[in-house]
């Protein structure tokens, strides 16, 4: 699941505004979705950890804190891939969405039974392994330990890991914000934009141009939207409504 939303999510990125081919990677990530039993509030949180922990990040560690604008331009974009996605109930402010999200942790991200926190463990343990892919094997251990100790305690605890030594966690701390430093002060200027996609090579085919994750060996000639995912060919799902309430409750609180 983690590599095939990592494989489409630059079609959805860079497309989905109206166009064909972002419409078409929202119904395949429908599809792929539509295998499982997900409630409506976990695909919000899920929505909201797209928006806000970005965010968060950003703030701590980016070379400048990001304006209110560009805060709300994230919230109403993924607000739209949500309804697109047919997710309901989604809350109608940046603020609101936030609580929602405070209050959902709270509520279910938490030390749990040992049968839960073992299939908890199972999947965080897959996508920790994914971002490892570019990692040599002999740095897969340290590697591991990094990414736990970037995780907070709440969300550590609920997915079974030990607390990890506080001079990993100092250390990491010291060099992502020396990195914002030297970004700021040293870096130029972006001068064009940054496509991570290519145009078509042939037709519906494109190749991704940055490789960030590694490139699965199934995608190295290029990939078709409708053909990514351990799902038949062609496959897709259904598409949400954009509704005159969601869209005036977008007119009205920009």
């Amino acid at each position: 699941m983690v590599e095939f939303e990592i494989r489409i999510w630059p079609d959805i990125f860079q497309q989905l505004s109206g166009c064909q081919r972002g419409s078409l990677a929202i119904k395949r990530l429908n599809a792929i979705h539509g295998k499982y039993r997900i409630s409506n509030d976990d695909f919000l949180y899920t929505l909201s950890v797209f928006i806000y922990e970005p965010i968060r990040l950003i703030e701590k560690y980016g070379y400048r804190t990001l304006t209110d604008n560009e805060k709300l331009a994230i919230y109403y974009w993924y607000r739209n891939m949500g309804i697109e996605m047919g997710i309901k109930h989604i809350p109608s402010t940046y603020e609101s969405f936030e609580f929602w999200q405070q209050s959902y942790e709270r509520k279910y991200m938490i030390k749990k039974d040992s049968e839960f926190v073992d299939g908890e463990h199972a999947i965080s343990k897959y996508t920790i392994n994914f971002f490892l892919t570019r990692v040599p094997n002999f740095m897969s251990g340290f590697g591991r330990k990094v990414i736990i100790a970037m995780l907070d305690d709440r969300l550590r605890e609920a997915t079974g890991y030990e607390k990890q030594p506080q001079f990993l966690s100092d250390m990491l701390d010291f060099c992502l914000k020396n990195i914002s430093f030297f970004v700021r002060y040293f870096f130029l200027p972006r001068y064009k934009p940054s496509k991570i996609v290519s145009e078509e090579t042939e037709p519906g085919v494109h190749t991704l141009l940055k490789a960030d994750f590694g490139i699965h060996p199934d995608y190295e000639n290029g990939y078709e939207t409708g053909c990514v995912g351990n799902l038949e060919d062609n496959v897709f799902g259904d598409l949400g409504e954009m509704t005159e309430d969601s869209l005036m409750d977008i007119l009205l609180n920009f």
